[in-house]
């Protein structure tokens, strides 16, 4: 198995998109560790975001893009984004383990994941490492 970090933001109703967020992600595969939840700065003119990274367990090579797209359109995602830079949910794959690999490099040094860096970090440092 691919552990894989997400990150998942929304600056409407953000406790109740982040939470209907989870449920979709456990419909689908073994969450691992969740985040504290951060209200952070949005990158453009926008109310801010709270924040909070999730670790799941998926399938070696399983393409996760469409997957989160599908879970951010049923939670009301559009894109791109309405007037005001509105979103309900945004879910991004931004690493997975082992070995670590940053799978968006963007928004692996976007200033709102600092404040969930030492979370995720420590996650893989109690991760035992494999030996080939």
């Amino acid at each position: 198995m691919t552990e894989v970090v997400l990150v998942l933001g929304s600056n409407v109703e953000p406790e109740r998109n982040l939470d209907a967020a989870m449920v979709e992600l456990k419909m689908r595969w073994t969450v691992l560790k969740q985040s504290q939840r951060y209200l952070t700065a949005a990158l453009e003119p926008a109310p801010p975001y709270v924040n909070q990274a999730v670790l799941i367990d998926c399938q070696p090579g399983q393409e996760l893009k469409p997957l989160l797209r599908e879970i951010e359109a049923k939670l009301g995602r559009i894109r791109p984004a309405p007037v005001g830079h509105l979103c309900p949910i945004d879910i991004d794959a931004v690493a997975s383990w082992p070995p670590l690999c940053v799978l968006d490099e963007k928004s692996w040094q976007a200033s709102y994941l600092q404040l969930l860096m030492p979370e995720i970090m420590a996650w893989f440092a109690d991760t035992p490492a494999t030996t080939p």
